[in-house]
């Protein structure tokens, strides 16, 4: 019940809702918070304690959710001072993977940047598909929605936020219609999902060439022929004894080729390491591509553009002052990738 508390959470907020409005639907939905969850746990006293802004931050900003271990935030200069003082993000100590994520990467790192630009999305009507991810093209800032209704008609556009607080002189507005970046919108997607199509085609033929099958046949060749190469070696070594004990052999010619079989066999030993070494480097490669594939066949069926396929594919839409609109997708390096693996 908590992972899907957490991941509703942040959902909420990718989705435009803001601190405050997410911890009121919460406490709305009678859903505990992190403290009387914790007392019906441990079976202990329940105190009355409800969802705010503060905890909702501590959740999005909580690095473990992403399955990584991160020491090292804080620090304390004097063991005289108790306050302790924040660490740069560069010089934290992050250890990958050390258990199981349930906020993906991806997900975690666009809540940190929409929580730096402070951005206050009204929740008092549906959020926009393009919160939070348009930007003015001239000094960087969000684009926040403006609304009015006209004859009860709802017109919406956006506006560059640097204009809206300081002026035209500082930013011009940038203003355009949201129908006009969502329109802009469909069709990048569209193109870009043909795209997709095209390479994922592709990279399916390349992955069931003969000659992959071959090279991964062939390693394990190898592998097997070394096995049999250091057992061999091995029955070598041990009849070494039975030798010397017959009177076959004198002491110093033991040592002398019992210490030569033995650094055959390591060397043999070594060899198999590299070579199974060798051989997941091919899975991992084979697996990649597979993920790859499936995320581009993700992207490629979507027929609808929900906040949800925005989140997951789209980084930001940057709006020029000439109403030119450029599309950052958050796949590009999969593309990159895919790109590569083909030139290959």
């Amino acid at each position: 019940m908590l992972i899907q508390i957490i991941k509703l959470i942040f959902q909420l907020y990718l989705d435009g809702y803001g601190l405050k409005e997410i911890a009121e639907k919460l406490n709305n939905a009678k859903i505990d918070s992190p403290q009387v969850h914790r007392s019906k746990t441990e079976n202990r006293k329940v105190v009355m304690s409800l969802w705010n802004a503060e905890k909702i931050k501590i959740i999005l900003t909580n690095d473990l959710l992403t399955g990584d271990m991160v020491q090292g935030k804080t620090i304390a200069y004097s063991h005289k001072v108790k306050k302790r003082q924040p660490v740069p993000k560069e010089n934290w100590i992050i250890v990958p993977n050390t258990h199981d994520g349930i906020i993906t990467h991806n997900h975690f790192e666009k809540v940190q940047v929409l929580l730096k630009s402070n951005a206050k999305p009204k929740a008092t009507k549906r959020p926009s598909v393009l919160v939070r991810i348009v930007f003015c093209g001239n000094c960087g800032k969000a684009m926040v929605r403006h609304t009015c209704i006209k004859k009860g008609v709802i017109y919406s556009s956006f506006v560059c936020s640097t204009s809206k607080k300081v002026g035209s002189e500082i930013c011009t507005p940038h203003l355009i219609k949201e129908e006009i970046i969502i329109e802009v919108l469909k069709e990048a997607i569209k193109a870009q999902a043909q795209y997709a199509v095209e390479l994922s085609e592709i990279v399916k033929k390349i992955q069931f060439t003969k000659s992959k099958v071959k090279g991964l046949s062939y390693i394990e060749e190898q592998i097997k022929t070394l096995q049999h190469k250091a057992k061999r070696i091995n029955v070598l070594k041990k009849g070494l004894y039975e030798d010397y004990k017959s009177g076959l052999l004198n002491i110093d010619e033991y040592s002398e080729l019992k210490n030569e079989y033995q650094n055959q066999y390591n060397i043999v030993q070594r060899e198999i390491e590299n070579k199974k070494e060798e051989k997941e480097t091919y899975r991992q490669k084979a697996n990649e591509e597979v993920e790859l594939l499936n995320r581009l066949k993700a992207f490629c069926s979507v027929e609808e553009t929900t906040k949800e396929l925005v989140n997951e594919f789209v980084d930001k839409i940057i709006v020029h002052q000439n109403k030119t609109i450029d599309i950052v997708f958050s796949f590009r390096e999969e593309i990159k990738k895919i790109e590569y693996i083909i030139a290959t």
